[in-house]
């Protein structure tokens, strides 16, 4: 009995040996663990219970990120013996959806209204493929929208360079026109008239 004791401390943790005091047979080793943990178990799937339903898609970098904890609470759920069903997860999803992913929600509403009494629920797995793929449309629409905006950027600054280049080159001449050469001296910016070398030239003569 001692070595049973003994066997059940080894794989409990330092810190939970304290409800173990006063104890003196596994069998009350036993019934005091499943009391403890019975209730943590109860307490850790309205933990479990309360992340999943608060996640958000817009808090994780890809929706694949953002279903792959979604499953994996799920699952630990079930291990506290708390089951949520396919639909139950599917209308969940549903309601955290935003942004682009709004059409996609509008459609599988529209679909069950269409259809009506028709209308099956798909497994939640068939319903997480769709979304993924739906992820993936997305994402080549942000590519191609992204090249076009970018192409186009790349357009309207090649049509502007031959404009600047039209202005200088006007800008240039028009100094050009300005500019006045004396016939006399060949000097700029006076005429022959007002010639001071000529002046002195006619002076001297």
């Amino acid at each position: 009995m001692d070595e049973a004791m003994g066997l059940i401390a080894l794989y409990i943790s330092d810190s939970l040996l304290f409800h173990l005091d006063g104890l003196t047979t596994p069998r009350d080793y036993w019934h005091k663990f499943v009391t403890l943990f019975g209730r943590v178990n109860e307490f850790w799937a309205l933990q479990l219970d309360t992340e999943l339903t608060s996640l958000t898609p817009t808090d994780f970098p890809t929706i694949e990120d953002f279903l792959m904890k979604f499953k994996s609470l799920r699952t630990l759920l079930q291990g506290c013996g708390k089951n949520k069903t396919d639909d139950e997860c599917i209308f969940l999803i549903l309601s955290k959806l935003r942004g682009p992913y709004q059409i996609f929600s509008s459609t599988f509403y529209s679909t069950m209204d269409a259809l009506g009494d028709r209308h099956r629920m798909p497994s939640f797995e068939i319903f997480c493929d769709r979304l993924t793929r739906e992820q993936s449309k997305l994402n080549q629409m942000d590519s191609l929208l992204g090249s076009s905006s970018h192409a186009l950027l790349t357009k309207n600054t090649q049509e502007q360079k031959p404009k600047q280049i039209s202005d200088s080159s006007g800008s240039s001449s028009s100094k050009k026109k300005t500019e006045t050469i004396c016939s006399y001296c060949k000097k700029k910016n006076h005429s022959e008239s007002s010639c001071f070398q000529k002046k002195c030239d006619g002076y001297e003569k």
